[in-house]
């Protein structure tokens, strides 16, 4: 459910995480708003979760931050997800498409498919 929150504000909260429980803490994200329309417009404060279109930037954005930081030239850059520690969360992406696969390949993170969503799609 990362359109409902800012790559900043997860990549924080799992760093707090990760830094109590260092090597046990996964963060699993997906597109999909994980809700009815009412209930997504809702958590989006009257925005749009659904825009597909920031997906794949909310995905850089959020390994940025827990990773190496944001691409030079980034309107934020300068800054890192706190607290700061010597392991980051495992990074998996959730996804029932070929779209998804594809996503995960570019990133480079693990993938679990949602079979449940879509069994067409597995093959």
């Amino acid at each position: 459910m990362l359109s409902h929150y800012s790559p900043l504000k997860v990549a924080e909260n799992f760093r707090v995480l990760e830094t109590l429980y260092p090597g046990r803490i996964d963060l699993g994200i997906g597109r999909a708003p994980g809700a009815d329309r009412i209930a997504s417009r809702a958590l989006a404060n009257g925005g749009n979760p659904l825009s597909v279109e920031d997906f794949p930037r909310k995905v850089s954005d959020l390994l940025g931050y827990l990773g190496d930081g944001l691409e030079p030239a980034h309107p934020f850059e300068s800054l890192r997800a706190m607290p700061d520690g010597e392991t980051q969360p495992v990074t998996w992406l959730l996804g029932s498409s070929d779209q998804s696969a594809i996503l995960v390949a570019h990133f480079g993170c693990p993938f679990s498919f949602a079979h449940f969503i879509n069994n067409r799609g597995a093959a």
